[in-house]
């Protein structure tokens, strides 16, 4: 995202701004005032329910220890948040929906944001900025790795098994003691590993 040029970062933040802006309005969601009034409820609930779960990492966005909110002012700079983080979902959601929103990607974003408001001096001081450049952060992170396989629960077993003799090598090479125990009891890394990984990655 970052332009070669630093001179062209000015340019390049205003083109993902507008563009972003033109997402948002053309998805009905671009007036923080009133609630969203968007075409697709269900997908949306879906969404708030685990931002909300997320409270707890939110926090350090308002206060730099992680504590919770101290005042009303507080409570209301953090409801900006979480509906910018919302959006953000939900936009890409929309323009993806051969992804739609799966668990777990709100854990993905909610530090790409962080890290982009806590440099928002590099943003102008332009909080809209910050959500447009996460949001393009984002959907270049999972639109340009392999990491969105790890939420895709119908991935066919093949290209699970291709994915997952990568792990075997690893652990032949580094654990050859534990693959060789594994394999004596017949245990396959298709029965853990594919698990494992969605936890850690998409979650944690």
């Amino acid at each position: 995202i970052y332009p070669a040029n630093p001179q062209h970062w000015n340019a390049v933040c205003k083109t993902i701004s507008k563009s972003y802006h033109n997402i948002t309005t053309n998805y009905s969601v671009n007036d923080f005032l009133v609630n969203y009034n968007v075409t697709d409820k269900k997908l949306m609930d879906s969404i708030k329910i685990d931002i909300d779960r997320s409270s707890l990492q939110l926090y350090y966005l308002i206060n730099t220890d992680g504590s919770c909110c101290h005042s009303e002012d507080d409570e209301k700079e953090l409801e900006l948040h979480m509906k910018r983080i919302e959006r953000i979902l939900y936009v890409f959601a929309k323009i993806n929906p051969k992804f739609g929103y799966i668990q777990g990607f709100n854990e993905l974003l909610i530090p790409i944001y962080y890290v982009m408001y806590s440099a928002r001096m590099l943003f102008f001081g332009k909080d809209d900025c910050v959500e447009a450049i996460s949001y393009e952060a984002f959907q270049f992170l999972l639109l340009s790795s392999n990491l969105v396989e790890f939420f895709n629960l119908t991935l066919n077993s093949a290209k699970c098994d291709i994915r997952l003799s990568q792990y075997d090598a690893l652990l032949s090479s580094f654990l050859p003691k534990v693959y060789k125990k594994l394999k004596l009891l017949n245990i396959e890394s298709m029965q853990y590993a594919y698990k494992w990984f969605n936890i850690m990655f998409s979650q944690e």
